[in-house]
């Protein structure tokens, strides 16, 4: 088997084991295929401590395979897409963080997508949907705080959420078993949530990398909401080889409260400054994630504008990491009528216009592209079912505003017109 990886070649499907918020295992936290048993049952590494059988499942397999041969697999559409419209995608950036070890990637794969012995070298744990905010483009198997508001309003399948398991695999013994098996190999862990920080046993495994003397070779990275800052994080953190922190910032000021409720902007902004200025430890990265959806796309610009002019003194990267919101399909803004959607295109790149572009780096130009692509793509796109998705918008809309006591007309006033 040729160690020469192919043009479509993604090193996550190989050597990254990644689980969703009940411990079922995935491709990747962008791609939205499950591996399945021969009984249509999805796997999971909850109770388990052995997971190399698991990772030669056939989605993985099949996947692997035809990478070697050089074909997209439709599973992981979301980056062709980006690719397609001149983005960086996800596949881009993991292939550039271990362009060193492709080869090695390589050397033990048979022609189906077998790996003979798994090697990890990247791992992202979603600690189930413990979380204290409650996004309005979020759900209850991220934010267990939603199921309330979701069976008043009727947003997701009642037999659904009665039935919703336990989050709880990451606390259950054999857990520890299962980060241990990965350890020999791991240089990078990613922290997903709910809120990660919100997580007494992200701290506990933070604790076993430094006394177990493995932090100083490994990477950690988070996406968190920044609402707090638990105690002896910053002590912990000072042991790692480094420390990628992407603080997810969905508006400015009040925007963002509504959206991400009921954070407020004060309290973020007051732990943005102490991440960057109390933290003194030389191993960090800093950045914005933010995601491009129904309810922000008129607010982007200003999102832009706020990182380069706020952040990039504080030692952020001056351009957000974008992602976007494509499920479920009534928070996607492709949905948005066309002319809405051109005024924000034309809007963004207005802001994009007036960036310093001359003091960006590579990475951030390549984010920027990102920005660009993602917004290409919502103006050129219009799903068939539009209509179906767009009335479940404006049910949902209202629905949460009665129920947090909020109006989208006073917050979001360029979507005002589309509500009564």
């Amino acid at each position: 088997m040729s160690t020469k990886p192919s043009d479509t070649f993604c090193m996550l499907p190989f050597s990254s084991l990644s689980t969703r918020n009940d411990g079922v295992l995935r491709i990747c936290c962008n791609n939205y295929s499950y591996p399945k048993d021969t009984q249509g049952n999805e796997l999971t590494v909850a109770g388990k401590s052995d997971i190399a059988d698991l990772f030669n499942n056939s989605l993985h397999r099949d996947i692997r395979s035809s990478m070697l041969k050089g074909e997209k697999h439709t599973s992981c559409q979301r980056c062709w897409d980006n690719e397609k419209n001149g983005g960086r995608s996800f596949r881009h950036v993991w292939n550039d963080i271990y362009g060193d070890k492709h080869e090695e990637i390589l050397s033990d794969v048979a022609a189906d997508g077998t790996l003979n012995a798994p090697r990890f070298y990247y791992m992202d744990i979603t600690f189930g949907n413990n979380c204290n905010l409650r996004c309005r483009m979020c759900n209850p198997v991220n934010s267990k705080l939603l199921i309330p508001e979701d069976l008043a309003i009727g947003i997701t399948d009642k037999h659904f959420l009665s039935n919703m398991p336990v989050m709880d695999w990451y606390q259950q013994p054999q857990f520890m078993d299962i980060f241990r098996s990965v350890l020999p190999h791991l240089d990078r862990l990613n922290f997903l949530g709910g809120e990660p920080l919100f997580v007494r046993e992200h701290m506990d495994l933070l604790a076993i990398l430094v006394k177990e003397g493995r932090a100083h070779a490994i990477e950690i990275q988070y996406n968190t909401n920044l609402s707090q800052i638990p105690e002896r994080l910053y002590d912990l953190w000072r042991h790692f080889k480094r420390v990628n922190v992407g603080v997810s910032v969905d508006g400015v000021g009040r925007v963002n409260e509504f959206i991400r409720y009921p954070s407020t902007w004060d309290n973020l902004i007051k732990n943005i400054h102490s991440i960057a200025h109390d933290y003194d430890g030389k191993n960090i990265a800093l950045s914005i994630h933010s995601t491009i959806q129904i309810y922000n796309i008129m607010n982007w610009g200003e999102i832009l504008q706020w990182v380069a002019r706020d952040l990039g003194d504080l030692g952020f990267h001056r351009v957000p990491y974008a992602l976007y919101v494509g499920r479920p399909e009534w928070f996607d803004a492709c949905i948005l009528p066309t002319e809405f959607k051109q005024r924000a295109y034309d809007k963004v790149m207005e802001s994009i216009a007036k960036l310093p572009v001359h003091l960006f780096d590579h990475e951030e130009n390549a984010k920027l592209s990102t920005v660009k692509s993602l917004f290409e793509h919502i103006r050129h796109t219009t799903p068939p079912d539009r209509e179906k998705h767009w009335g479940k918008f404006l049910e949902i809309s209202q629905g949460m505003d009665v129920f947090r006591g909020q109006r989208i007309q006073d917050e979001l006033p360029e979507l005002a017109g589309f509500f009564p």
